[in-house]
């Protein structure tokens, strides 16, 4: 499926909405008034030694944005080439799977779009409420709201990953349909964009792509992250969302998670050894349990 759609009937005042998350109007209209109080940072170091955040949203904005999820985001058809949180979807093993379709991948082009998540505006959240869903003004706007802060679409909450998928909508389409004419199968899992080439190709496709992925994100305001991309051929691991490597056909968890989950385990013992206080124990501990879970998400690769 190449376009996501909203099957659903549009909603068109805030009465309706307020009927469809079982919240009373006064609540609703409260709660998107102080939505930003609802947010506490939680900054997150990755690899790099870079913070990236990532928001934990209190209650009762929690609980609204869940019904958001459930009862609105849940129910649109996402296109075949989205991966990012949805619902029956394993994820980076889908997605590496989806380039695997056609046999081993000739060569695979990834991409990072800088800055994503507090790329993504209120303005750009509302245009989706407002044209991919076709709800009124009035309710679009009460919706931004409740799912954006701080003038951006705020990493980490339960209704971001849904609403970064659909970010696109409109042109991703014809993105991709200019791709597939020249032999390309294209996925994004958030901020990462996976291009894989599966014929002979021309040495002057490559550079056709990065142009054409530009140009796609210049569109929208948003960048390629140049340091992150890579162009890798065949006999060489590809890797997928940072996570999936795709050796010759065969899927399997990347050296880098793996190298990971070891040394977070072993940071554990350690700790463990050292008999530090119990609140440090409990978050070292669901911090090993949280990465590893994630890795064991990838446990339908074949050779895990």
């Amino acid at each position: 499926m190449l376009k996501s759609f909203y099957p659903s009937k549009a909603i068109k005042t805030i009465d309706e909405l307020a009927v469809i998350l079982d919240v009373n109007v006064k609540k609703l209209l409260k709660v998107a008034l102080q939505s930003e109080w609802h947010y506490i940072e939680n900054p997150l170091i990755k690899p790099n030694g870079t913070i990236r955040m990532t928001y934990i949203v209190k209650m009762p904005l929690s609980s609204i944005q869940a019904k958001i999820k459930e009862r609105i985001l849940n129910r649109v058809r996402y296109a075949d080439y989205l991966f990012c949180g949805l619902k029956g979807r394993k994820g980076a093993v889908d997605n590496a799977e989806y380039h695997c379709r056609n046999g081993n991948p000739k060569a695979l082009l990834t991409f990072d779009i800088q800055n994503f998540f507090p790329s993504i505006t209120p303005l750009q959240v509302q245009t989706l409420w407002k044209e991919f869903f076709n709800f009124s003004e009035p309710v679009a706007e009460l919706l931004t709201k409740l799912t954006t802060c701080f003038n951006q679409l705020p990493q980490g909450t339960t209704t971001s990953n849904h609403l970064s998928n659909l970010i696109f909508w409109e042109k991703e389409p014809i993105l991709i349909a200019g791709l597939r004419k020249l032999g390309v199968i294209y996925s994004r899992h958030g901020d990462d964009m996976a291009l894989s080439l599966h014929n002979n190709y021309s040495k002057e496709l490559p550079n056709k792509i990065i142009s054409m992925i530009i140009v796609f994100l210049k569109q929208y305001g948003f960048n390629q992250n140049r340091s992150k991309f890579k162009f890798v051929t065949q006999g060489s691991p590809m890797i997928i969302n940072k996570t999936i490597c795709i050796n010759n056909g065969a899927l399997s968890i990347s050296k880098e998670k793996r190298r990971r989950a070891r040394a977070k385990v072993h940071l554990y013992q350690k700790a463990y050894v050292g008999n530090l206080n119990t609140q440090v124990l409990e978050k070292q501990r669901q911090s090993v349990l949280g990465f590893l879970n994630h890795c064991n998400g990838c446990s339908g690769t074949k050779n895990a």
